[in-house]
This record gives C-alpha cells, structure tokens and sequence, in this order.
C-alpha cells in the first residue's frame, strides 16, 4: 500500500508494510487522502470520526491477483467525500466492501471500474437517523472482460436520504453485469431513497445486464427504481461519421457523452484528473 504524508488529525496503525486502519479525527480539517492498495490481499478499515469533515481516494490495483476488504464507517456528522478506481489491468480483482453511515452523517461515494476482471459486492447501510448514502458507480468493460458489480443500499432509521447511480459501457464481447437494490427497512418512515440503472452497449456481441430491486418495509417512505439499455447501432455510427469524425473517434465520443455527467460529479481537480486519465488510458488498451 502506497499512502500519502499523513497529517494532524489522521492515525494510521500499520500491519507489516500494510496500512489496515486509517481514522481522521474533527481536527484533521477537511483531509484529503490518497492510498493505493497494490497486494495481492490487503484488508482496511477506515473510521471518520464525529464531526470530521475528509475527501478519500483509493485506488484498488494488484500485482498477480487482488483480494480487498473494506470497511467503512461514518459517525454522527461526519462527513466523506470517497472515489474508489480499480484501473484498467488484466489481473483479476475481488473487492469486498462494506459502509456504515450514522445520525446526520453524509457520504458521496463515485466507484470508478475499468479492470478486466472483477467482482465487487458493495454494501452501505444508513444506521443513523437523518443519515445520506449517495453513489455513483462507472464501469466500462472491453472486448473478453468480465465485471460482475453488486451494490446494495439498505436504510434502517427515520428521515435518511440517499441514491444509488449505476452507469456502464459494454464493447465487444464483454460481459457487464450490474445489480442495484434499495431497501427501507421498519422503522426508517420519512425515507428518501432511488436507483437508477443505465447501460449502453456498443456492440451487439456485447452482453449486459441490469438487476433492479426496490424493497420497501414500511409507509410513508418515497422511493423509486428503473433500469434501461441503450444500444448503439451502425447507423449512429455512420451518422457521426458522416460528420467528419472517424469511426473510432466516434465511438469514444458516445463512450465519453455517457459517463461524462457521472466524471463530472468528482468536484475535487486532482481526482477528476485521475480518472479521466485512466478512462483514456482504458480506450487505448489492447483488449
């Protein structure tokens, strides 16, 4: 694992050469942290605490194969602003993760999944009363890769608030596969919570799949879900050609128009810089 210089108000308490927890405290200041997991199994827990406000980039990488266990935890009033990559690489990833947001405490968490083969079974379950869990997922598989990407939500206390965002690109023969569920459980009335699914595939050979799920245990709640694919055919193809644009360029021009909007949710410059560099870096790759 690869960390930045800490500062005041962050603890890291190492394993070996691994960092497995990683808290920021009210008087780290808003902290902005950026940690590279790069063994081949590395397990992290991260604790914002009370009141502490904290920006965290993780990318999630390997050298041969790649295990990791996450787990996160908000506390009350706390604040995380969370970008999660998994960079374009051949080598297979298991991701596990799981988050636990409190009383008015806020997550914005924007997953970002360009390798070639992976699963990642995400989790996050708003505890707290008043408690938000927003997330953005992107994914874009190419020719013969494989990405399997689950995320639940679940709200379990009054007045929470929250969305679940998934947006993928299929080319090629790749398989893309994307189960989204929200789930209000007793207890947590007033709850505000959607999913959205939305996959566009370029190439007939191409297979996606979209799994919504709404489950709903109690009343006065508003929630909704849907799910859509988009193919993109020759003629759209032939169209944008027509204008001038080669038959490349024209295909990660629809590529960058569909994820563009979910990019652009990553306000902080130096993330957004990362990821448009390996959204580019993953259309150049040789499938």
């Amino acid at each position: 694992m690869k960390i930045l210089p800490t500062r005041v108000g962050i603890s890291l308490v190492r394993k070996g050469t691994h960092v497995s927890h990683l808290v920021i405290r009210k008087n780290a200041s808003a902290a902005s942290v950026t940690l590279t997991l790069d063994a081949t199994r590395e397990t992290l827990d991260v604790d914002i605490e009370q009141d502490a406000q904290a920006s965290l980039f993780l990318i999630l990488q390997g050298k041969k194969s790649a295990e990791h266990t996450l787990q996160i935890k908000l506390a009350k009033r706390s604040r995380l602003t969370l970008v999660l990559l998994s960079p374009s690489s051949p080598i297979p990833q298991k991701i596990l993760q799981s988050i636990f947001v409190a009383s008015e405490a806020s997550l914005a968490l924007t997953c970002v999944t360009f390798a070639s083969s992976i699963t990642h079974e995400l989790t996050s379950r708003v505890e707290g009363r008043g408690g938000e869990s927003v997330i953005r997922w992107i994914a874009y598989a190419r020719d013969g890769e494989k990405q399997d990407l689950t995320l639940a939500s679940h709200f379990h206390a009054k007045a929470g608030r929250g969305s679940v965002a998934m947006r993928g690109v299929a080319e090629g023969r790749s398989m893309l596969t994307c189960r989204g569920k929200v789930e209000i459980g007793k207890g947590a009335e007033r709850t505000q919570a959607t999913l959205s699914q939305n996959l566009l595939m370029l190439d007939a050979k191409a297979r996606v799949e979209a799994i919504p799920a709404l489950e709903v245990h109690t009343n006065d709640v508003r929630a909704s879900h849907a799910a859509s694919v988009t193919k993109i055919n020759e003629n759209d193809l032939f169209y944008l050609s027509s204008r001038g644009l080669p038959r490349e360029e024209a295909r990660a021009l629809c590529i960058d128009g569909f994820l563009d909007e979910f990019l652009a949710s990553v306000t902080d410059p130096t993330m957004r810089r990362s990821l448009e560099k390996a959204l580019t870096a993953k259309k150049r790759r040789k499938a």
